[in-house]
């Protein structure tokens, strides 16, 4: 995919995000490792091949859109059909530093929004303000815990065997500092084993939202902004596995292993579909979405 998550805050970087800098065999830059390695890669790839004479066709698809949903990228692109089902479907997007990682499955993905209402007053007041950002932290907080309680079962598929629910970004209520804010606004962030039923989790909010608020004077509305239940997994036996464990093994030397990812690809969106797909790549992964993201040039 061509397109990148922001760069945060920029106090952590220590390089400019958005202009290459290479030192030694290294570039740094938002984007360098998620997705530009696997796009350049891909790429030179395709020209090494130009003259071979290959038993397949290949081709290339950069889609945008992937790190908020794919609704205008890859989904795009499966909607006006031009995918078969036995194309073989490789997704350079995840990887180790090894190569002998070969991604199979994905969790499924929940992406809430919680707006909590109070009632704003002045800060030497709070006896008659209801403060919506402390109910707000002491309701998610609550919720974080309860989520991992309920929803705690391993698989070992994946690189991360848990389900993860992970308070994420937080909207900026007041513009004072001695104002109790009457209105708070924050994410979740769910990862989801495909065991689970993305309604099952969705329920179970819903009843402790309602709960916190009957108890606590508060009012909290919950919008879903992505929602994807993971597809099946491909097969360890399916074509596009077999045929690229081989040459992980016969180029690196390396036994191939089949993982699931909490993260979201292009794949899960073949596989809804039926059409099988896996996610390799070499890649420093650990970079991913962090400030001085790099990419190693002797991957490319």
């Amino acid at each position: 995919h061509i397109d990148t998550v922001p760069e945060g805050s920029l106090d952590l970087w220590s390089r400019p995000p958005f202009s290459a800098t290479v030192e030694g065999n290294k570039i740094y830059g938002r984007g360098s490792a998620d997705n530009g390695e696997g796009v350049v890669s891909s790429l030179l790839i395709l020209k090494n091949l130009e003259k071979e004479r290959m038993k397949y066709n290949i081709g290339l698809a950069f889609a945008a859109d992937e790190e908020t949903g794919s609704s205008y990228g890859i989904a795009q692109l499966l909607d006006k059909r031009i995918f078969k089902h036995d194309d073989l479907i490789v997704v350079p997007d995840s990887g180790t530093e090894e190569g002998n990682i070969i991604e199979i499955a994905e969790k499924s993905i929940l992406w809430l929004k919680f707006i909590v209402s109070g009632k704003q007053g002045h800060a030497s007041r709070p006896d008659i303000a209801v403060n919506a950002t402390k109910l707000g932290m002491m309701f998610i907080l609550d919720l974080e815990k309860k989520l991992y309680e309920k929803f705690n079962a391993s698989d070992s598929t994946f690189e991360y065997p848990l389900s993860t629910f992970s308070i994420t970004k937080h909207e900026m209520n007041v513009d004072n500092i001695n104002t109790i804010p009457g209105k708070d606004a924050f994410y979740l962030d769910s990862r989801i084993l495909p065991q689970y039923d993305i309604d099952s989790v969705m329920d179970f909010i819903a009843e402790l939202s309602m709960s916190f608020s009957q108890a606590n004077g508060v009012k909290i509305q919950t919008e879903t902004i992505q929602k994807e239940q993971a597809p099946p997994s491909t097969k360890t036996n399916a074509e596009v596995y077999t045929l690229l464990s081989k040459v992980v093994n016969g180029v690196l030397h390396k036994e191939a292993q089949p993982v699931g990812i909490g993260g979201g690809t292009c794949a899960a969106f073949f596989r809804r579909k039926g059409i099988n797909a896996v996610v390799w790549g070499i890649s420093v992964e650990d970079t991913y979405h962090k400030p001085d993201e790099y990419v190693v040039l002797d991957y490319v």
